[in-house]
């Protein structure tokens, strides 16, 4: 009686259910072979370029050492004295630049102070105005 009619009416409601289900298993099917496919593509792009780099690579590391030769025959004594030169230079003109900004350091927290001493002696005399100006207020 009442049981078959629920048995009927619930298996009713889900036969949509059930093909929505199928639809949605077909798709994810398609899906999961295009990312089979995808997969198997970027594997074979990833060994080729990587083929492709140990090749330049090989070939860069003959350039390089072809290049440290020919550094190896420029580098005379004359070359290392010019650029020792160089470096003592750039030294000297460092220390002149740290001596400079430690004297405008200095200069700078010499104003500062002064300029300190010169509020603080603008609030004592403010608070002398004050107080004398609220004395005669309060004598009035």
């Amino acid at each position: 009686g009442d049981d078959e009619d629920v048995a009927t009416r619930v298996g009713i409601m889900i036969k949509p259910v059930e093909k929505r289900q199928k639809k949605m298993q077909k798709r994810i099917d398609v899906l999961e072979e295009m990312i089979r496919k995808l997969s198997d593509k970027s594997e074979a792009e990833a060994r080729s370029l990587q083929k492709a780099a140990e090749a330049g690579t090989a070939a860069n590391a003959e350039r390089c050492s072809r290049l440290d030769e020919q550094q190896a025959a420029l580098a005379s004594k004359s070359m290392v004295e010019l650029v020792r030169q160089e470096v003592s230079k750039l030294e000297r003109a460092q220390a002149v630049l740290a001596e400079e900004s430690r004297s405008k350091a200095y200069a700078q927290d010499m104003l500062l102070q002064g300029l300190e001493s010169r509020i603080e002696a603008t609030e004592r005399a403010q608070r002398a105005v004050d107080a004398k100006y609220s004395g005669e207020l309060a004598s009035l």
